[in-house]
């Protein structure tokens, strides 16, 4: 098993054993091994199929112990209300964005930083913490098309609606417009820059439907993207989308006061 430190794999009580079997052999002897683990601070940080791999590697782990502790660990995205990994920090991001979609009428929110700073999981803790009704889809390097009937998929598993049948970015978003007349709804564009290649205009797009239903819908449209640069150019004057973004979020890495929240069992010298 890999020893470095992964918020895939574990923190340092995990790697402190090295051995899969120590950390299994004194799981076993625990009446509750889940609050054993959550005690260490290893249960959130170990997902399904690590787990899976750890307790088969020892042949005399009990079978129902194992399916125990698989049921109660895991590293899913999960709905709220439901037994999930606890999101720490950006309490203030979160804020931001929560006062945003929660206006009446329509607005563009735009969230950028280099990649695996934690915009796409920021936005996830915003949808999992309101009864808005929202649309996430991450944007890929494919045609505008492609891009389309993904989205359209999606847009139909959650609003329950049929198939949809549009193969167009513009005549797609122009609905989604609409059906937030009455009620509100959020729509997340992770990666824009991706859309951005594969459809020429999609920032004039972008701005002919914002001015279109701006006064009519209640739509919450928020894009991200890791090409900085790309995404600044978005704000620029020259840009048609110049005066239209109402919220901007320059996501930086973690302080230390935030990064340290991960291990509160860790000695002030050992969070350095």
């Amino acid at each position: 098993f890999p020893t470095r430190r992964s918020s895939d794999l574990g923190n340092r009580f995990f790697f402190s054993a090295r051995n899969p079997a120590s950390l299994l052999s004194r799981l076993s002897k625990k009446e509750d091994p889940y609050s054993f683990l959550q005690q260490r601070s290893v249960g959130p940080s170990l997902n399904r199929m690590t787990c899976l791999r750890l307790w088969m590697s020892v042949s005399v782990t009990p079978k129902s112990t194992l399916r125990e502790v698989l049921n109660l660990i895991r590293f899913e995205p999960t709905r709220k209300g439901s037994n999930k990994m606890k999101f720490i920090g950006r309490e203030e991001y979160l804020s931001r964005l929560k006062k945003q979609v929660n206006t009446d009428g329509l607005s563009l929110s735009m969230i950028y930083g280099r990649r695996r700073v934690g915009k796409s999981e920021l936005v996830k803790e915003l949808i999992r913490n309101t009864e808005i009704k929202s649309i996430y889809y991450e944007c890929k390097q494919v045609s505008e098309e492609s891009n389309v009937i993904g989205l359209s998929g999606i847009i139909s598993d959650v609003l329950e609606l049929p198939k949809l049948g549009y193969t167009d970015f513009e005549s797609l978003i122009d609905y989604v417009c609409k059906l937030a007349k009455k009620e509100k709804l959020i729509l997340v564009l992770d990666e824009y820059p991706y859309l951005r290649e594969s459809i020429k205009g999609l920032d004039s797009i972008m701005q002919s439907l914002i001015d279109k239903h701006r006064e009519s819908s209640k739509i919450k449209i928020i894009i991200l993207g890791s090409y900085i640069e790309v995404m600044k150019s978005l704000v620029g004057h020259s840009n048609p989308l110049y005066g239209r973004v109402d919220l901007t979020i320059d996501l930086k890495q973690m302080n230390y006061y935030e990064s340290a929240m991960f291990y509160p069992d860790f000695t002030a010298e050992d969070k350095v």
